[in-house]
């Protein structure tokens, strides 16, 4: 029966998502199953001739199971790569689990003849292990292996009686749903040509919004407006930097994408104002980061405060680098690439959602700077821009660019950002330091800690007006869990 509902209810898809949905189901089910089977063999009482350590172990496994996924984040199964689900899935799953055995339990329950003298609370354990046993049989409907352990479990019952009530438990807990699932499935498909569609419109989105998108998805209101780019990761669905719609909508909007794949909301890098007002909606808040802003209109060289920049660059200028806006031909980007590649091979990979990768299309539409010596490329910064605002992104030099070399490039886009009457230039952020949950992410996660005090002094070379950014989740457990997430990525 059960094969039967299955292919009434995925009749409608092809072959090859409705082999990955029953195998996901499959898996899924399996595996809150044995949480259950394992808590009530533990703590309820069912007279079964199985050991403790059978549930203990079980326990064990479905425990282990669960970190697991919290960890790996993805599978690969002959060479299809499947996301895990979230904790929240989980436990969403383990009530559902236990709302539809729980009532299958009861329903046999009440269908049991009265010799058998059983408790409701002494039946559950058993059904759950008669279920296990024919979910592992595979055969149609469980039909044999079931009613074997059943009779098995509760040897002193009259077995005429048992069985009728088998049989009428399933015409009632599995063909009944079947044939009013068949009824409704083989309705008339709607007409589904006539799609309302709303035009697409942008206002005051972050500049950093078009490299996050390098790697996530676009959030809109119902009206239309894009919200900004988020993330989704494993345990949550993050909206990243500053929301471009009214507080509600985005809340509403990234809730209810959130609550699609059963993660956490997270809003990440977004401003002081914002923060206390989704904490006024009753979200939980911590300060994340910081980031350096320069206002364009007083940026000048003759301060006191970059007196340690005025050092790098008259450096610079006596070793002989110039520094140019680049023009992007395939010569150039190749060697931009190469300088990448190296970079990376001397720092690693930088973690973190909002960071910017390497990639041809998407430093087409920035303004890309670039650092040479001796008529050779040794560094390169690029730069998100807006009509009022510009934001550094990438920053990457050969492994034998001379000190001052990066400050250089810097002062070079401000200075052009200003020219085209941009109100502010952006440094992007540092983490804040002494953000307690970070520590505490960094600690369980067994991460070395980024190395942002050496970045962070670079930029106070520049003298920035630092503004405090922050995260916002709808609990403080759901926040650590989020941001211990991102961390991973």
């Amino acid at each position: 029966m059960a094969r039967l509902r299955g292919g009434v209810v995925l009749h409608r898809l092809d072959l090859a998502v409705a082999s990955k949905v029953t195998a996901l189901v499959s898996i899924s089910f399996l595996g809150a199953w044995l949480t259950l089977f394992a808590l009530a063999g533990l703590l309820l009482p069912h007279g079964l001739p199985v050991p403790s350590y059978v549930f203990q172990a079980s326990l064990f496994s479905a425990a282990c199971f669960t970190f697991y996924t919290a960890l790996k984040r993805h599978i690969t199964v002959a060479g299809y790569r499947t996301r895990l689900p979230s904790l929240r899935a989980i436990f969403a799953l383990m009530c559902f689990a236990l709302i539809d055995t729980g009532f299958a339990a009861l329903a046999f329950w009440v269908l049991i003849p009265s010799s058998a003298d059983i408790l409701f609370a002494q039946l559950f354990p058993i059904y759950l292990i008669c279920l296990g046993v024919a979910l592992v049989s595979n055969t149609p409907g469980g039909v044999g292996p079931f009613e074997l352990t059943l009779l098995w479990a509760i040897p002193d019952t009259n077995i005429n009686e048992l069985l009728a009530a088998l049989i009428a438990f399933r015409l009632v807990y599995f063909a009944l749903p079947a044939s009013l699932g068949m009824l409704y499935m083989f309705r008339p498909l709607n007409d589904q040509t006539e799609v309302s569609r709303v035009a697409l419109f942008a206002r005051g989105l972050h500049p950093e919004t078009s490299s996050a998108l390098q790697t996530g998805a676009t959030l809109i209101t119902p009206n239309g407006q894009i919200i900004g780019a988020t993330a989704r990761t494993t345990q949550s669905t993050t909206l990243l930097f500053e929301p471009a719609a009214k507080l509600q909508s985005s809340l509403t909007a990234l809730s209810l994408q959130a609550s699609t794949s059963a993660t956490i909301p997270l809003f990440y890098k977004c401003n002081a104002r914002t923060a206390l007002q989704l904490r006024a909606h009753g979200l939980s808040i911590v300060r994340i980061a910081q980031d350096g802003l320069i206002d364009l209109k007083d940026a000048k060289l003759e301060t006191p405060q970059r007196r340690t920049l005025r050092r790098k660059l008259r450096k610079i200028e006596k070793s002989g680098v110039e520094v140019n806006k680049l023009t992007l031909t395939k010569e150039t980007i190749s060697t931009l690439d190469r300088i990448d590649r190296d970079w990376h091979g001397i720092n690693g990979t930088p973690r973190g959602l909002s960071m910017g990768r390497f990639c041809e299309a998407y430093l087409t539409t920035q303004d890309v700077f670039g650092a040479s010596q001796n008529d050779r490329l040794i560094a390169f910064i690029s730069c998100h821009k807006t009509s009022e605002a510009w934001t550094l992104d990438l920053m990457r030099s050969s492994a034998d660019a001379s000190d001052g070399t990066m400050h250089a490039l810097v002062w070079a886009a401000i200075k052009a950002a200003k020219n085209q009457q941009c109100k502010t230039f952006s440094l992007a952020s540092t983490p804040y330091e002494e953000a307690f949950v970070l520590k505490a992410v960094e600690k369980i996660s067994f991460l070395s800690p980024p190395h942002s005090k050496g970045l962070a002094q670079f930029k106070r070379a520049f003298a920035p007006r630092w503004q405090p950014l922050y995260a916002a989740a709808p609990s403080r457990m759901g926040l650590f869990l989020a941001l211990w997430d991102v961390c991973m990525k």
